[in-house]
């Protein structure tokens, strides 16, 4: 700690050693050396109370004459900057039509209609490859059906068969005869009516597997196209998918920049207004300058070296003060005119972030139909290659369901055969009864009569057992066609092609209006942006009221500087006095600017080094002038 004391203190040392030699080598004293000058005779006498005056008031009123133009500047600009963010608006929102929010992009809506169609198509495909299964397994209960019909048909040859033989043996007695004849006539009928309706079964289960073996061949066939095309309208959604993402990321890209457009505005527009609040500090500083050269003015009046001393410090520090002034008014000029350049630059980049989405209205609509780089029209004929394959794949699932309802119709027209069946199972199993109970009242003699009553039971078992067997297989066959009926084409899927295809229509004409529209907006952002442009360049012709300001000021100046020269004494004895007379005119300072300019033309003052120095440790003084500071490094 010692030693970084003693090492401030050292550096402390050297600084009030360079600022005593910078204070010994200020310009005014120099001057004051170079040239001496009698006392009793000073210049001063040279510069009339006229030259005075018109010096004030000429200052004042060039100040004065530029405040309407200040005012007008002012004025233009905040219409520049409302006239620039309604057109940064009017971008976004123009943009935001395309790609924008979510819930209110056209370009989103456009894609979700997009996939949904594909999906719908896809869905249809899944559909009637299900509704395919099902024909093939009907195909395959048919063919069940088709067979168990030699079942009822080998029943009806052994009734038919005990029949005879019933036949035969009652004609053995009178009783027999009395009791048999009619139940061997009913088992032959009924052997008869078997056969009858087991060939009907055969026959129709015959027509209609061979329908539904057709049937299914069509279906298949035209599912291999459904599939084809729903592999192209994949492709036709994907490019359209592809179209829409390329003007999602130019809307994006648009918002951004013209974002970062906005605030560059905001920006050059902030520099604008400090520029022009030159004025208003201008103004003051122009105010204190004549105030100090009024007291320089008064100071002339008097006697004495030191008052000679004083104005001449006064007139050489406002000279600098003026002179600070007329940089700072060329400066707000040229920052005025490089600000407006760039605001002009900007609104050039907002409307050529509108163009990359194709050509305005104002540039003809046979070259629009030529632009094959335009998205918005190689998004509308994606969507309308899109909208025909799904056409195509509408018209295709209704020839699939017109195909599947024809083979859907074999459940009603076999159910008719299941009450046959049934009655057969039903007479088949009285006959067994009524012959049973008969043989069992001969008894010896209608021993085989019992045996045959025996074999008709049997074979009721067996019709039976045949009429469970096609209940099953009607049931599956039912079952089947219920699956192909709980979503009938004919409505679910026409409904979802209408409603794709129709949707995919409405959101055509949607980007159409929208495309519209924003060819519209754009247009009328196009002609705002132009008119703005206009107007900047109107703005910056009326800037010469700057540069003029900064010429008048420019020969006050010099007139200045002449009665500096006039005012120049030449002996530096009374230095310290004059620049403690003149560092009194810092309090009425009112910016950091006026500061500046004094102490760099007056410097910090002997007193200030005075203060330092009775403040500095008394131990601190004594150092060697080699005490080494290199390990005092962190204090710098």
């Amino acid at each position: 700690m010692i030693k970084k004391d003693r090492g401030s203190a050292l550096f402390l040392n050297h600084w009030r050693t360079w600022l005593a030699e910078k204070i010994a080598s200020l310009s005014f004293v120099e001057e004051r050396k170079k040239k001496p000058v009698s006392p009793t005779t000073p210049a001063s006498k040279e510069i009339s109370q006229e030259t005075w005056i018109r010096l004030y008031e000429g200052m004042e009123k060039a100040c004065k004459d530029t405040e309407p133009d200040f005012i007008h500047l002012g004025q233009t600009l905040e219409q520049v900057y409302s006239d620039a963010t309604a057109l940064t608006r009017q971008t976004l929102d123009t943009v935001a039509q395309i790609g924008g929010k979510a819930d209110e992009s056209v370009l989103l809506r456009i894609e979700q209609l997009t996939k949904g169609s594909l999906s719908e198509l896809e869905d249809s495909h899944l559909q009637v490859k299900a509704k395919l299964g099902h024909v093939t397994q009907v195909i395959g209960y048919l063919n069940d059906f088709h067979s168990i019909c030699s079942v009822i048909e080998r029943i009806a040859m052994f009734l038919r068969v005990v029949g005879f033989n019933m036949g035969v043996e009652c004609s053995r007695s009178l009783r027999s005869s009395e009791m048999f004849t009619v139940v061997s006539h009913e088992i032959l009928l009924l052997s008869d009516k078997i056969i009858k309706i087991a060939r009907s079964i055969r026959k129709d289960a015959k027509k209609t597997r061979t329908d539904q073996i057709r049937a299914h061949g069509w279906i298949s066939r035209d599912l291999r196209q459904l599939r084809n095309l729903a592999y192209d309208t994949q492709k036709a959604v994907q490019h359209s998918v592809r179209e829409i993402e390329q003007l999602m990321k130019l809307s994006l890209e648009t918002l951004k920049t013209a974002g970062e457009h906005t605030r560059e505005i905001s920006d050059q527009v902030g520099e604008i207004v400090m520029g022009i609040q030159i004025h208003d500090s201008m103004s003051q500083r122009i105010a204190h300058i004549v105030s100090a050269l009024q007291e320089a003015e008064d100071r002339c009046k008097k006697t004495g070296e030191t008052e000679f001393e004083v104005a001449y410090s006064i007139v050489k520090l406002q000279n600098a003060q003026l002179a600070q002034t007329i940089s700072e008014v060329d400066g707000a000029y040229g920052n005025t005119i490089a600000a407006f350049g760039k605001i002009h630059g900007e609104i050039d980049y907002l409307t050529q972030n509108l163009s990359r989405f194709g050509p305005s209205q104002s540039q003809g609509e046979a070259i629009l139909e030529k632009q094959a780089n335009d998205p918005f029209k190689r998004l509308q004929s994606a969507l309308s290659h899109l909208r025909s394959l799904l056409d195509r794949g509408g018209e295709m699932v209704r020839r699939i369901q017109d195909k599947a309802v024809k083979a859907s119709e074999i459940s009603a027209r076999l159910s008719d055969h299941m009450a046959c069946v049934q009655d057969i199972s039903f007479e088949t199993h009285l006959v067994a009864l009524n012959a049973i109970v008969k043989a069992a009242h001969l008894g010896r003699s209608g021993r085989t009569l019992e045996v045959l009553s025996t074999e008709v039971k049997v074979l009721s078992g067996q019709t039976d057992s045949f009429v469970k067997n096609v209940e099953k297989i009607l049931e599956s066959i039912s079952a089947s066609v219920w699956q192909m009926r709980i979503r009938p084409l004919d409505q679910a899927n026409e409904n979802e092609s209408t409603g794709g295809s129709g949707s995919l229509e409405e959101g055509i004409r949607e980007i159409s209006h929208a495309y519209k529209q924003f060819q519209t907006d754009s247009q009328e952002a196009f002609q705002n942006a132009e008119a703005l442009k206009n107007s900047i360049s109107d703005i910056t012709a009326n800037l010469a009221f700057l540069p003029n300001l900064s010429d008048k000021l420019s020969e006050y100046h010099q007139q200045l500087e002449d009665m500096g020269n006039a005012l120049a004494i030449q002996s530096g004895e009374l230095a310290t006095a004059a620049s403690e007379e003149t560092n009194k005119l810092a309090d009425k300072y009112t910016m950091q600017q006026e500061r500046g300019v004094h102490k760099q033309i007056l410097g910090p003052m002997e007193h200030l080094i005075s203060d330092i120095e009775s403040e500095l440790p008394q131990e601190d003084m004594d150092l060697d002038d080699d005490d080494d500071m290199g390990d005092n490094v962190e204090l710098f």
